[in-house]
């Protein structure tokens, strides 16, 4: 699954673990007030957030795209297609493309290089 990967490239350059929870489940998990939870940009507003901040996006949503772009550079394009996604959903999948491109053109290595991305 595309997602899957995008998602291992950005947690492998943050330097987040991958573990198993409950068993059932491997994945990337966070610390969060009163235990831990599944990190997922792909799906959680907050978490795509996030990356936003740490990576210095900036973020324009149109009424038909996305546009996704750090220094005004456009790293990403995101269609809106209302029977399909919805602008919520564009926005944070094109924060993921975006991430994934910018950590493509650091060659992995992203340390020092953008705002540390702490979990609380």
């Amino acid at each position: 699954m595309e997602s899957d990967y995008l998602l291992n490239v950005i947690a492998e350059a943050l330097e987040y673990q991958k573990s198993w929870y409950n068993q059932d489940r491997l994945g990337y998990w966070i610390p969060e007030e009163g235990g831990i939870r599944d990190w997922n940009p792909w799906d959680d507003d907050r978490d795509a957030f996030r990356l936003l901040v740490t990576f210095q996006l900036k973020v324009e949503v149109y009424s038909s795209v996305v546009c996704v772009t750090y220094k005004d550079l456009e790293y990403c394009r995101q269609t809106i297609n209302p029977e399909k996604t919805n602008a919520r959903e564009a926005t944070r999948h094109a924060i993921v493309y975006a991430v994934v491109e910018q950590i493509k053109s650091c060659g992995g290595d992203v340390r020092g290089r953008f705002i540390p991305l702490t979990q609380s």
